[in-house]
């Protein structure tokens, strides 16, 4: 999946708040930044096993050591074009 540099800030966002315990903050995050096509990058998550996710809507779900994995990258990547060290 190529993303935009928006895309992957919304993503990195969106799994945090998955990694800090908050799975209503990630629906809204990929809600609010992607409109319409919100569940389907919520599917797309759960289905390449970055998140275990219950039904839409209920808040229950959990990043995975996967998705950890993706939240990291992301860091990475932002840190990489403001050009500043990436911190775990």
């Amino acid at each position: 999946m190529s993303l935009t540099p928006s895309q992957a800030d919304a993503l990195l966002i969106a799994l945090d708040a998955l990694a800090k315990g908050l799975p209503r903050r990630f629906e809204d995050v990929l809600w609010l930044h992607f409109g319409d096509h919100w569940t389907e990058y919520r599917r797309f998550l759960a289905a390449k096993g970055h998140a275990k996710l219950g039904t839409l809507g209920t808040g229950d779900g959990e990043i995975t050591d996967k998705g950890r994995e993706l939240l990291n990258r992301l860091r990475a990547m932002r840190a990489a074009q403001a050009g500043v060290p990436a911190m775990a």
